[in-house]
């Protein structure tokens, strides 16, 4: 099932406050953000991000699609979702409602986020910088009216 996936979103939210948003499509399409940079970046890449990552799905997740509102929730509420699209445009979706202090996610899904934070966090970082330096770049240009 997994080799008819044909992108990935991952969504991570706390209190209603996006901290996460990966995009991952088999045309090369990425777009990402996260807690410390909510600036949402979208591009399209060469590198293998999008198999590397759908590589890492587990096909009996396919079975599991829906919501799960684990109980006995402690802390900020905490909203994961996980969409599948297929190539003829099928979406298979898992939610998992938790409290941010209590006992979180399943291991395979949490490990899946955290190796979908880390695929793309190259790609990411290099967003960032351009867009640091391009910032930076800009305040030290003089102003076309200043001449001193």
């Amino acid at each position: 099932m997994k080799d008819n996936i044909n992108a990935i979103l991952i969504s991570n939210s706390i209190s209603g406050g996006q901290q996460l948003f990966i995009l991952l499509a088999a045309d090369g399409s990425i777009n990402r953000s996260g807690p410390n940079h909510p600036d949402l970046f979208i591009g399209i890449t060469k590198d293998t991000l999008f198999m590397q990552l759908r590589e890492l799905i587990n096909n009996e997740w396919f079975h599991y699609a829906g919501v799960y509102d684990i109980p006995e929730k402690v802390g900020e509420l905490c909203e994961l979702t996980i969409i599948f699209v297929t190539i003829d445009g099928k979406e298979i979706g898992m939610k998992f409602l938790y409290g941010k202090e209590s006992q979180g996610l399943p291991k395979d899904i949490s490990d899946f986020v955290s190796q979908a934070i880390s695929i793309t966090d190259s790609w990411y970082d290099r967003q960032k910088a351009i867009v640091m330096k391009a910032t930076t770049d800009q305040k030290k240009r003089k102003k076309w009216w200043k001449l001193w």
